[in-house]
């Protein structure tokens, strides 16, 4: 399932709940994908959960419940001040 196919059931939801599924599915997201104990071999797809995160963070940014704030560095870069120049 695509992110695109869990954004109609989580527009429906709350702020609230997003952010509380949210938490929950970042706790099992982890790097642990595939594990083995002697003949037994355990195989976990995260791209499922991903997909989930990604549609809640989409969510979440279309209410403005996320700002996407730039980094601080190289701030006014690009900017050049000709205020001081005599004319």
């Amino acid at each position: 399932m695509a992110m695109q196919d869990h954004l109609l059931r989580f527009r429906q939801k709350s702020t609230e709940d997003l952010l509380a599924l949210q938490t929950k599915l970042e706790a099992q997201d982890d790097a642990l994908q595939q594990q083995s104990m002697g003949t037994k071999s355990f195989t976990k797809d995260t791209r499922y959960i991903q997909d989930q995160l990604n549609a809640i963070a989409y969510v979440l940014r279309e209410r403005g419940a996320i700002v996407i704030n730039p980094p601080p560095i190289n701030v006014g870069v690009g900017i050049t001040d000709f205020s001081q120049i005599p004319q």
